[in-house]
Protein backbone atom coordinates (compact mmCIF):
# COMPACT_ATOMS: atom_id res chain seq x y z
CA UNK A 1 0.00 0.00 0.00
CA UNK A 2 1.37 3.39 -0.99
CA UNK A 3 1.32 6.11 1.66
CA UNK A 4 -0.11 9.54 0.95
CA UNK A 5 0.86 12.71 2.77
CA UNK A 6 -1.03 15.73 4.06
CA UNK A 7 0.76 18.94 5.03
CA UNK A 8 -0.58 21.35 7.64
CA UNK A 9 0.92 24.86 7.70
CA UNK A 10 0.36 27.30 10.56
CA UNK A 11 0.64 30.60 8.68
CA UNK A 12 0.96 32.77 11.80
CA UNK A 13 3.84 30.70 13.14
CA UNK A 14 5.51 30.63 9.72
CA UNK A 15 5.22 34.45 9.49
CA UNK A 16 7.03 34.79 12.82
CA UNK A 17 9.80 32.41 11.74
CA UNK A 18 10.25 34.27 8.45
CA UNK A 19 10.76 37.57 10.31
CA UNK A 20 14.17 36.20 11.31
CA UNK A 21 15.03 35.63 7.64
CA UNK A 22 14.09 39.04 6.25
CA UNK A 23 10.59 37.91 5.19
CA UNK A 24 12.03 35.39 2.72
CA UNK A 25 9.79 34.46 -0.21
CA UNK A 26 8.56 30.88 -0.23
CA UNK A 27 7.58 28.68 -3.16
CA UNK A 28 4.78 26.87 -1.31
CA UNK A 29 4.28 24.18 -3.96
CA UNK A 30 8.00 23.33 -3.86
CA UNK A 31 8.07 23.39 -0.06
CA UNK A 32 5.17 20.91 0.06
CA UNK A 33 6.86 18.69 -2.55
CA UNK A 34 10.04 18.69 -0.46
CA UNK A 35 8.08 17.82 2.69
CA UNK A 36 6.15 14.95 1.11
CA UNK A 37 9.13 13.46 -0.71
CA UNK A 38 8.15 10.33 -2.63
CA UNK A 39 4.70 10.18 -1.04
CA UNK A 40 1.84 11.51 -3.18
CA UNK A 41 0.22 14.63 -1.76
CA UNK A 42 -3.28 14.14 -0.46
CA UNK A 43 -3.75 17.83 0.42
CA UNK A 44 -1.94 20.84 1.86
CA UNK A 45 -3.79 22.94 4.42
CA UNK A 46 -2.75 26.49 5.22
CA UNK A 47 -4.24 28.07 8.36
CA UNK A 48 -4.08 31.79 9.07
CA UNK A 49 -6.11 34.79 10.21
CA UNK A 50 -6.53 37.96 8.24
CA UNK A 51 -4.96 40.95 10.02
CA UNK A 52 -6.96 42.73 12.70
CA UNK A 53 -8.96 45.76 11.60
CA UNK A 54 -10.40 48.24 14.04
CA UNK A 55 -14.00 49.46 13.73
CA UNK A 56 -12.73 52.35 11.62
CA UNK A 57 -9.63 50.88 9.93
CA UNK A 58 -6.62 53.07 9.28
CA UNK A 59 -5.16 53.18 5.76
CA UNK A 60 -2.33 50.92 7.01
CA UNK A 61 -4.82 48.37 8.41
CA UNK A 62 -6.76 48.40 5.13
CA UNK A 63 -3.57 47.88 3.11
CA UNK A 64 -2.39 44.97 5.30
CA UNK A 65 -5.82 43.34 5.13
CA UNK A 66 -6.02 43.69 1.35
CA UNK A 67 -2.51 42.28 0.86
CA UNK A 68 -3.27 39.31 3.09
CA UNK A 69 -6.52 38.60 1.20
CA UNK A 70 -4.67 38.62 -2.14
CA UNK A 71 -1.98 36.29 -0.79
CA UNK A 72 -4.53 33.80 0.58
CA UNK A 73 -6.49 33.88 -2.70
CA UNK A 74 -3.32 33.10 -4.69
CA UNK A 75 -2.39 30.32 -2.28
CA UNK A 76 -5.85 28.74 -2.50
CA UNK A 77 -5.43 28.47 -6.29
CA UNK A 78 -2.36 26.24 -5.99
CA UNK A 79 -2.74 22.57 -6.77
CA UNK A 80 -4.09 20.57 -3.81
CA UNK A 81 -4.03 23.56 -1.42
CA UNK A 82 -6.84 24.45 0.95
CA UNK A 83 -6.80 27.71 2.88
CA UNK A 84 -8.60 27.93 6.21
CA UNK A 85 -9.12 31.41 7.63
CA UNK A 86 -9.59 32.19 11.28
CA UNK A 87 -10.82 35.46 12.70
CA UNK A 88 -8.89 37.75 15.03
CA UNK A 89 -10.87 39.35 17.80
CA UNK A 90 -9.84 42.07 20.23
CA UNK A 91 -10.09 40.82 23.81
CA UNK A 92 -8.65 43.71 25.79
CA UNK A 93 -5.16 44.47 26.93
CA UNK A 94 -4.28 41.43 29.02
CA UNK A 95 -1.47 39.05 28.17
CA UNK A 96 -1.97 35.32 27.55
CA UNK A 97 -1.87 34.67 31.30
CA UNK A 98 -4.71 37.12 32.03
CA UNK A 99 -2.56 39.72 33.75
Amino acid sequence: MQRRAAVFIDGGYLDNVLLHYGKAKIDYEKMVQDLTGENPLLRAYYYHCLPYQSAEPTPEEKQKFSSAERFLRRLSRLNSFTVRKGKLQYRGKTDVFGK
